[in-house]
């Protein structure tokens, strides 16, 4: 594991976790120091590992990632994403990992059948949230996993 993941990650995180969305709620909190501490043990995957074997992503090390302060949805030009939408078909848009309402058809949704941004579910459907959040892969044998659990600063509830 390099020093950039055993010292800077770490400092980095404490700099910025004050502002990712849950932290009034205990077990997401914990939840994410239990991912960083995950990720800090184990680092990026290497071809030493079976599943990657035939991935070298070394490369990633060389920088440090941090989670983007804001969302731009309206850098994305209106006209680019026509071109991939599908007639009568709902989309949904994320931009740098953040669900933008404005940029997705969601009219005429099915009963009983929501999509929002995670933060908003964090803060509106907290429990239901935070009963799936964490659940369907192990922090500890996933290292991108762990490092996405601890670091996501949105995502998308459906």
């Amino acid at each position: 594991m390099s020093a950039v993941i055993a010292s800077r990650y770490p400092a980095e995180y404490e700099s910025i976790a004050p502002s990712l969305p849950g932290q009034n709620l205990p077990l997401l909190q914990q939840l994410r120091r239990d991912a960083l501490q995950a990720f800090s043990a184990k680092g990026f995957p290497s071809p030493r590992e079976e599943e990657w074997r035939y991935t070298n992503v070394s490369g990633i090390e060389k920088k440090l990632f941090s989670v983007p302060t804001s969302q731009v949805a309206s850098d994305v030009p209106a006209d680019f994403l026509k071109a991939y939408q599908l007639p009568d078909a709902w989309s949904v848009v994320l931009v740098n990992g953040r669900f933008s309402a404005e940029l997705s058809t969601l009219s005429g949704l099915p009963d009983g059948v929501s999509i929002l941004s995670l933060a908003d579910a964090l803060a509106t459907q907290t429990d239901l949230v935070q009963s799936h959040l964490g659940q369907a892969v192990s922090l500890s044998e996933h290292s991108f996993v762990a490092f996405n659990t601890a670091w996501f600063s949105d995502g998308l509830f459906v």
